[in-house]
């Protein structure tokens, strides 16, 4: 069990609901390992529907979900991006238009008003709706199945890769780095897709996928 977790684990195990801020993809594992070894439910939450950085409640099972807490901002886009908030309240920002687009929670959003930052709320109807397909590749490789999952070549999209622009879980990520149920994608130009589920193999031996894919117009991720 992951130490760093250990005092909200006793929280949630004596019947508390815990809000958990915006944390990292490899933190977020930790803590989902945590809780299923616990027998806790845990819920995360991003805004943006491919978010990599999320929070989350953190809950005994026998209680009802909770509320998305987070919302998406829209600020003017001539703002330094590094220190608008503390990490924990920061969840992913992208750049849209003019804009940028910075998922909070409540206390982010008061403290933004405590500044003096002007903003407005993304209404959900701004947002990208996902498309959910499957998919047939050779391998779980990530250049196979991000080229397969946006309908590119798979030349055009290792190239992103080399030169940075692809994420998986929030790390730069390599052409052979394979993807997992539950894997998150961000390339920059095309958009951001997660592995729903994996769903055996083929007669041939190719593996079937089920992915959603968020295409992002005029979009640029900035953390």
């Amino acid at each position: 069990m992951a130490t760093q977790w250990e005092s909200l684990l006793h929280l949630a195990r004596g019947g508390r609901v815990l809000l958990i801020p915006f944390t990292e993809p490899q933190a977020q594992m930790e803590l989902e390992q945590a809780a299923r070894e616990e027998g806790l439910a845990l819920d995360w939450f991003g805004g943006f529907p491919f978010a990599l950085r999320r929070a989350g409640y953190l809950r005994p099972p026998e209680l009802p979900p909770l509320e998305d807490p987070t919302r998406i901002l829209a600020l003017d886009s001539d703002l330094p991006t590094d220190h608008l908030l503390e990490a924990s309240l920061r969840g992913d920002l992208h750049r849209v238009g003019g804009e940028l687009w910075l998922a909070t929670l409540a206390q982010g959003e008061e403290a933004l008003l405590r500044a003096g930052i002007s903003f407005r709320r993304v209404n959900p109807s701004e947002l990208p709706r996902g498309r959910r397909k499957t998919i047939v590749v050779p391998s779980p490789r990530l250049d196979v199945v991000g080229a397969r999952s946006f309908g590119i070549s798979r030349n055009l999209f290792a190239q992103g890769m080399r030169l940075g622009k692809v994420q998986l879980d929030g790390h730069v990520a390599e052409g052979k780095d394979p993807v997992r149920q539950g894997s998150s994608v961000l390339a920059e130009g095309l958009g951001g897709f997660r592995v729903l589920q994996l769903l055996g193999s083929t007669r041939r031996g190719n593996l079937r996928l089920e992915v959603e894919v968020y295409p992002i117009a005029n979009s640029n991720h900035l953390q």
